[in-house]
């Protein structure tokens, strides 16, 4: 990450997990990409509808917003919206 100008979407670490995960699971390994990607290189992804192999959609939503709860408000918009609308031009 700190190499190129990569962006990293945070998506699929649901439904590739070999076991049922929880927020405790995942939230080591959203640290590690915040720390390695940064607030405006990071961004949300639903996974849907492949998500619901593991877990329903709004399962997966609320797990994201406890992730970034303790983001600064600017940071949250960045990752769950600003970033990928920047990324793909939209």
């Amino acid at each position: 990450a700190a190499l190129t100008g990569a962006y990293c979407k945070v998506s699929g670490l649901v439904t590739e997990a070999d076991c049922d995960v929880g927020i405790d699971d995942i939230r080591p390994v959203f640290g590690h990409l915040y720390d390695c990607f940064g607030p405006s290189r990071l961004m949300w992804g639903s996974d849907w509808p492949v998500l619901r192999l593991r877990m329903e959609y709004a399962d997966w939503l609320a797990m994201a917003r406890q992730l970034l709860a303790d983001l600064p408000a600017d940071e949250q918009v960045q990752i769950s919206s600003g970033n990928a609308r920047r990324f793909y031009g939209i």
